[in-house]
């Protein structure tokens, strides 16, 4: 169970990493946009801010995980 959870660490954030680097990219502004261009660009920054923060709890819940099943210091 610690394995997988530290694989879902890493996944959780490589995934967090892109969705970074998405939402920084669909961030910028266009030069002279239309009002569908800003509301996709709108729809397109939602689905990636929902994509990091999803990344976030994954990463977070696999780190708890590991916390909680750590043994008692001293423990073989």
């Amino acid at each position: 169970m610690r394995i997988a959870s530290f694989i879902l660490i890493a996944l959780g954030l490589c995934a967090a990493a892109i969705c970074f680097f998405g939402l920084s990219a669909e961030s910028l502004p266009y030069q002279d946009p239309t009002a569908e261009m800003l509301a996709a660009q709108q729809r397109s920054i939602r689905w990636w801010q929902a994509g990091f923060f999803a990344s976030l709890a994954v990463s977070s819940l696999a780190a708890i995980s590991i916390w909680r099943t750590r043994s008692p210091r001293g423990a073989a």
